[in-house]
């Protein structure tokens, strides 16, 4: 679905007709798992750079603050 809403020929509709606060709350648990789950593959992997395993890190707490603000 379009990010600004979408026309027809009798009018505009919005987002916020079809994305309930149950739904964006659902689609950001599902999103904040994806994102654990990609900082959990990271993580199995003990040969990688610095960087990469501070950017993985990073993920990991903002991850981890956000799940503890939505909970």
């Amino acid at each position: 679905m379009p990010r600004y809403g979408w026309e027809t020929e009798e009018r505009i509709i919005v987002p916020s007709e079809i994305y309930t606060r149950d739904i964006t709350d659902k689609i950001f648990e599902l999103a904040l798992k994806c994102l654990s789950n990609v900082v959990n593959f990271f993580l199995e992997f003990r040969e990688m750079s610095s960087d990469l395993l501070t950017m993985v890190e990073q993920l990991k707490g903002v991850v981890e603050d956000a799940s503890r603000k939505l909970g």
